[in-house]
């Protein structure tokens, strides 16, 4: 593309060079705390009052996590939960907890068994599991699928919706990511129709879920 349009493509899977460039000249860095840590992000975004999944506590690696998370998840009266990595990125390291007649057990990419194998890596959320509205349900089970909105705010406080896409798991993932290998959809921002196709990223088109 020519470099006068670079812009319009931010946060694609773009050469390396000029998204550096844009980086610089865009997200101011004091920023990106909201997309590089879920706590700061939980909390900021219930203080400006934007519903957030219902945050259970915070595991850490060094502490006595597998006690922890199955007491965490019996005191907010659930049968699941969902555990993040405070700072992960494409889905990684993300796992399901569920327990049943008194067993625990773990689902999720590269992680799947009992709670007594489980290795914490590194500090983790712990959520509540939201539920898919029955529409979608069918489409990725054992998955949210979510919309993403990608907005700009200009020097001049207008705020522009540059993009909306639609992801959906595969596969009976957890997780409908698609660096995880989740299928992604356009929606158009003005009408909220889905378009036709979809696509992985590894660039294939996909007529149908």
């Amino acid at each position: 593309m020519p470099r006068e349009s670079w812009v319009w493509y931010y946060g694609s899977s773009y050469n390396p060079y000029p998204r550096a460039r844009l980086r610089r000249a865009v997200p101011r860095p004091e920023y990106t705390a909201l997309f590089e840590d879920k706590e700061v992000a939980d909390l900021l975004c219930r203080g400006v009052g934007l519903p957030q999944p219902r945050l259970l506590g915070i595991l850490e690696p060094d502490a006595d996590y597998r006690a922890e998370l199955p007491a965490m998840v019996a005191r907010a009266g659930l049968a699941a939960a969902i555990v993040k990595p405070v700072g992960g990125a494409a889905g990684r390291g993300i796992v399901v907890f569920e327990s049943a007649d008194g067993h625990h057990r773990l689902r999720g990419s590269g992680a799947a068994g009992d709670l007594a194998s489980f290795e914490l890596g590194s500090r983790a959320v712990v959520q509540e599991i939201l539920k898919p509205d029955p529409a979608l349900a069918d489409l990725a089970v054992g998955a949210l699928s979510t919309v993403r909105v990608v907005t700009y705010l200009t020097r001049d406080r207008r705020l522009l919706i540059l993009g909306a896409t639609m992801r959906f798991g595969v596969r009976g993932s957890i997780i409908d990511n698609w660096s995880a290998g989740g299928i992604a959809g356009g929606v158009d921002a003005l009408t909220g129709r889905l378009a036709e196709t979809g696509f992985d990223k590894r660039g294939r088109r996909h007529g149908a879920h």
